[in-house]
């Protein structure tokens, strides 16, 4: 299966889940090298809405986007560590909003 065809269906995320296996659900390698509109179908299908142009601005206006190659002028992305980024930039689970205050 293609990226194409693997991103294609979408699928609720899993908390729980490990990196490796949330990229092996959707046919992506660990280490495999994703461009922008690729790697914001990948977070998508992981459960983190993300636009190719989210991951442009984050690379143009700060530092704290995931890391980034530059081959033939285009940004490339590893998955694992992208999905990685994207997971640590989430909260904690909480039942209600109530706990940010406790935080």
């Amino acid at each position: 299966m293609n990226t194409e065809q693997s991103l294609a269906s979408p699928t609720a995320p899993n908390a729980g889940a490990g990196t490796a296996g949330m990229l092996a659900r959707i046919g992506i390698d660990h280490d495999q090298m994703l461009d922008r509109r690729e790697t914001a179908a990948m977070l998508t299908r992981c459960g983190f809405r993300t636009s190719a142009q989210a991951l442009a601005n984050l690379a143009a206006t700060t530092s704290t986007g995931p890391l980034y190659s530059i081959y033939l002028g285009r940004a490339l992305y590893c998955a694992g560590a992208t999905l990685d980024w994207a997971k640590a930039r989430a909260s904690k689970p909480r039942r209600c909003s109530s706990n940010l205050a406790a935080a």
